[in-house]
Order: C-alpha cells, then sequence, then structure tokens
C-alpha cells in the first residue's frame, strides 16, 4: 500500500489490485483474487497465492490457461508429493484423466480403493491384461465388495 501511496502520490491504497486481491483471499474469495491479479498481468503472483493456499490444482489450472513455461514441472512436482505423502487416490485421479489406466488403477488399489479401480476398467474401452484386473478382482473381494 506504501508503495502505491509513493508511486502514485495517492492515498487510498486500499483500492489498489494487490491489496483488494490480498483482502479477497482473507474474505476465502479466491476466484475474485485471481481475477484481479489476472487483470493485471500477475500471472506468477496468481500462482503463487494458490501455492500458499495450497491449492496445486487451481495453480496449474491457472498456469495452463495461460501457457505458463513450467506447466509441465508444476505437474511433476505436484505429482511426485502427492505419492510422497500418501495421497494415491488423488495421484490416481490424475492419471486416470491423463489416460494413464493401468498407473492409476494400481494406485486406487494401493490406496484401499478398489472400487474406483474397477470403475476405471468399467468406464474405459482400453484391454487391461488379466493379471491386472485378477488382482483388481482379489482387492474387491478382500473389502467384501463383490
Amino acid at each position: 500500500m506504501e508503495d502505491y501511496e509513493k508511486d502514485t502520490g495517492r492515498k487510498d491504497g486500499i483500492n489498489h489490485y494487490k491489496v483488494q486481491s490480498k483482502l479477497a483471499v482473507l474474505e476465502k474469495q479466491f476466484h475474485r483474487a485471481e481475477s484481479l491479479l489476472l487483470e493485471n498481468n500477475e500471472i506468477e503472483e496468481a500462482m503463487e497465492m494458490y501455492q500458499e493456499l495450497h491449492k496445486w490444482d487451481e495453480t496449474i489450472k491457472c498456469a495452463e490457461k495461460y501457457k505458463h513455461p513450467d506447466v509441465e514441472e508444476l505437474k511433476k512436482n505436484y505429482y511426485s508429493w502427492l505419492l510422497e505423502t500418501g495421497q494415491e487416490e488423488k495421484a490416481a485421479e490424475i492419471k486416470e484423466e491423463e489416460g494413464d489406466y493401468n498407473t492409476a488403477i494400481n494406485l486406487y488399489l494401493k490406496g484401499g480403493i478398489p472400487a474406483r479401480a474397477a470403475n476405471v476398467v468399467y468406464n474405459s474401452n482400453v484391454s487391461f491384461p488379466a493379471d491386472l484386473l485378477e488382482k483388481i478382482a482379489a482387492s474387491l473381494a478382500a473389502a467384501s465388495m463383490h
């Protein structure tokens, strides 16, 4: 706010877009904060905001929308972080969206969610190896999901 006042000579720093975006974050109006930043070509700042809030999906969406050069690196880091923190279900969802069904199935099974693994098989028009299908069936049976 002080920088704004110095740069402009005006005392209405509360109206500055950066101040307004911070206030929007405090009010949990994240998309409003993003809009304020992006209207002023602050793509990096919008991405940082989401990263600070641990909203990696939003960070990546923002980076993809504005063709940020680090999109692939962000995706890779997020996926690695999900695996490191035992969030197999979310990692599996990402792989499923990417069309990497075998990896998604294995992650769902590792995460103890055999029904989601079976759902991938059911909803995709892809042939899967028999051993993978047997693994899903065994996991479903073990979880009493016949």
